[in-house]
């Protein structure tokens, strides 16, 4: 018997993963697998296509959710590039990616509102600075002004 969500949203917030992450599924044959492929393919546009010998699952690029899709299988793609490594046992490493899957998409959010804040931080900054070049320059200017006007007495 699975929790209501209130209190899976608890247990999600105690552990710091996203909910989603206790929803598990539990295929019991590849049929069941198909089958949700299948549902994925009608609910999400997930499409199947064959490019040379091997078979691809795509998102359609014109459904609603391929931008989404493309920023999460990105980002799905860079955390296994860099958290696992195929050559050598690294325990720490499967670990991290792990809880990465466990705690997706919070990390992503995270790091996305960190990014955000760090280019407002600079925008301003810089917005601040080109303001007080530009004060800087006009009071230069009336400094000059205000010489030729005394040299001209």
């Amino acid at each position: 018997m699975v929790p209501k969500a209130d209190i899976l949203s608890k247990i999600a917030d105690a552990l710091e993963v996203d909910v989603a992450a206790l929803n598990g599924v539990d295929f019991q044959s590849e049929k069941e697998l198909m089958h949700t492929l299948f549902d994925l393919e009608r609910d999400f546009g997930l499409r199947l296509e064959k490019r040379g010998s091997k078979y691809m699952l795509c998102f359609d690029p014109n459904s609603e959710i391929e931008p989404y899709m493309d920023y999460a299988l990105s980002s799905w793609y860079k955390a296994r590039e860099t958290m696992l490594n195929p050559f050598e046992e690294n325990a720490d490493g499967d670990l991290e990616y792990h809880l990465w899957t466990q705690r997706f998409p919070i990390d992503l959010v995270k790091e996305e509102t960190t990014r955000k804040e760090r280019t407002e931080r600079l925008v301003s900054g810089r917005c601040n600075e080109i303001k007080t070049q530009g004060f800087v320059f006009l009071l230069q200017k009336r400094i000059f002004s205000f010489s030729a006007e005394l040299s001209a007495f």
